[in-house]
Formats: C-alpha cells, structure tokens, sequence
C-alpha cells in the first residue's frame, strides 16, 4: 500500500526529520543527560506540539496565513528535537533551543489575540468548515477519518500527549504519527491559501509547498505503519493515513492532475486491502467509510 503513491513523491524530496545512519551511534547518548537536560528536551516536545495546535486553531478560523506561519515553526521545533535527542546535545544549547521555541509560542499566541480582535476580517475568511479532532481520540479520528462529508469540510487534527521516547528508540520513528500529523495541518493550510489567494504566483507557490509536504506526511505515516508486523496494531496512522490520501486527492483534482489522483485513491484502497489480509473484522468495521474518503 506504500509503494504505489510513493512514486507521485520526486526523488528530490527528502524528509526533514529522518537524520542519516551516522546519527544512530548518538541515540544512547541521551542516556548519560542530567534530569535537567531530559526535562528541557521533553519540554521541547512538547512546545512543537502546542505550536501543531495553535496552528490548528488558527486554521479552524480561517486565518490560513497565520496558521501555516505557527505550523512552520512547529516544524522547525520538531526538527530540532530530532536532532538534540540523536547527537545528545549538551544542557545549555538545549535550553536555548527552548528558549527559542517558546518564543515561538509567545509570538503564536500574540497572533491568536490578533485574529480574535479583527473580527471583522475573520469573518470575510470563514468560507470552509475545519473540525478539530484528537491524536488520542481513538473514536473521533476514526469516524471523522471515514466519513468526509465534502470537500468544503476539513479536518485539523490536535496533538494530546506526545509520547517521549525511550531511551533506546528512534524518535523519528516513535513520533512519526507527531511529524505526519503537523505535516498534514501545514499541507492544510497552505492548500487554502492557493485556493483563497487571487495572487496567480502565490497561489502556485503554496499549492506546491501543500502538495509536497502532504506527501512527506504519507511517507512518515508509512514508516510508523512498516515497523509493525500486524498492520492493524498502528490503526490510528492508518486513520491517519485516511485523511491524507483523501486531501491528495481532493488537492491533485481541484487542479486537474487526475491521473495523480488516482494514484492516491489506488494507494487507499491498496491500504484498506492490506488491512483486510491481516484483519477482516477491521475492514468490517471500517468498510462503509472507506468509500466516502476515496471520492471526497
């Protein structure tokens, strides 16, 4: 199910979060921190995850180009996690990282008070329909997953209690259902920015940014979804996966690139037929809105 739409990916596109194999000798590194420098380094976690639901809210209210901003920098943030938790950086340089991140956040949180007072403009701007749902919802995700009820209907998906990783994990991939759902907002939103946008220029520019990065967010989902043997075992990034193969969809035929699309809604059924080899009572119960999320 992951091989076919990975050939709509260029080969020029490589993922932001996965280090090279010379980083894996630094993983045990995080074993000889302080408990100082553990908490900052969750801490930073956890910034890159409210920066993801910020960026969210944001989006709910039609302030695409203060969300795609918010859900840049939790991008950044994520990365940057990535990077101190594999080379075991030293306290000090992950307290600036901190530091930078919630300067980050004070700056969200500053555009949030803007949107809320030019009411006005939110209005005007208010023309689709976001629904927020949690990462940890199991009930919400599915039935929001399966059931897009149209294409003027989205949903921004909220990030509720990151897991920190164990100490001899890959965080890329322990976290990968994390990266994939901010790479999922922030395809979000920059997609309605090209279609809200009456700059021909800006408009191809965001639609390009929605569109690759919508693919790296298949991919990361895909990575956490290969480390099981039983594919239902992760059925929250197949949900997941759901959502993002449907937007591609959606994304590639709103400018006419049907025969991309159809790749994405063959890579949803090839999922949804992988899941029926390892778990029909699964496909049983996810079947009737396997249909809807293929058209949507």
């Amino acid at each position: 199910a992951l091989k076919t739409f990975s050939t709509i990916a260029a080969t020029r596109v490589k993922h932001p979060f996965f280090p090279t194999s010379t980083h894996k000798k630094h993983h045990c590194t995080f074993t000889q921190t302080s408990t100082m420098t553990n908490a900052a380094t969750r801490q930073l976690l956890c910034n890159a995850c409210a920066l993801n639901n910020i960026g969210a809210s944001l989006m709910q209210h039609g302030e695409y180009d203060k969300a795609v901003l918010t859900l840049k920098e939790a991008l950044h943030t994520m990365k940057t996690y990535f990077r101190v938790f594999a080379d075991g950086s030293a306290g000090k340089e992950i307290e600036d990282h901190v530091k930078t991140s919630q300067e980050k956040l004070r700056m969200s949180y500053a555009r949030v008070a803007q949107a809320s007072q030019d009411k006005a403009n939110k209005n005007r701007r208010l023309t689709h329909e976001f629904r927020l749902v949690e990462s940890n919802d199991f009930e919400s995700l599915r039935t929001a997953s399966l059931a897009q009820e149209s294409n003027d209907s989205q949903v921004a998906i909220v990030i509720r209690e990151p897991r920190h990783p164990e100490i001899d994990e890959c965080a890329e991939i322990a976290l990968a259902q994390e990266s994939g759902i901010m790479l999922y907002n922030y395809a979000l939103s920059a997609y309605y920015i090209s279609r809200t946008t009456r700059r021909r220029k800006l408009r191809d520019s965001f639609y390009s940014i929605a569109r690759e990065a919508m693919l790296l967010s298949y991919k990361t989902l895909g990575k956490r979804m290969m480390q099981y043997e039983d594919i239902v075992e992760d059925v929250e990034s197949i949900f997941l996966s759901i959502f993002v193969l449907s937007c591609t969809s959606s994304m590639l035929r709103s400018r006419k690139e049907h025969s991309r699309a159809r790749e994405a809604e063959d890579a949803l059924c090839e999922l949804l037929e992988a899941v029926e080899e390892e778990n029909a009572e699964f496909l049983d119960a996810v079947s009737d809105g396997a249909t809807t999320a293929a058209a949507a």
